[in-house]
């Protein structure tokens, strides 16, 4: 049990981690897109290369390249993705996704 008398809790610490998950996801630039789906909504970054180890032990790149905020394509594995979705499926292997900005 969380309580003040052992020490675990601190005030406003109510969310369970939600609040520092979407900030990380966000950050690397992906949103998931529903809790009942394995797709995650590609936005732009606020790293230049993020380079990520998954569980197959292989990495999955995410780089950003251009100056803006301005999402200009997507492209996984160097091939443009039409729309804004790629899966869990697609990234559990690693690869790249490149995020083009103007």
């Amino acid at each position: 049990m969380v309580s003040a008398k052992n020490g675990l809790a601190l005030c406003g610490m109510d969310d369970a981690g939600e609040m520092s998950s979407w900030y990380v996801f966000a950050a690397l630039g992906l949103y998931p897109f529903s809790p009942a789906e394995d797709s995650y909504i590609v936005t732009v970054p606020i790293f230049n290369e993020i380079n990520w180890k998954m569980p197959s032990g292989k990495t999955l790149s995410i780089t950003k390249t251009g100056t803006s905020r301005i999402l200009k394509e997507i492209k996984l594995n160097g091939k443009k993705i039409n729309g804004y979705l790629v899966t869990h499926e697609q990234m559990k292997d690693g690869g790249e996704i490149e995020v083009v900005t103007e």
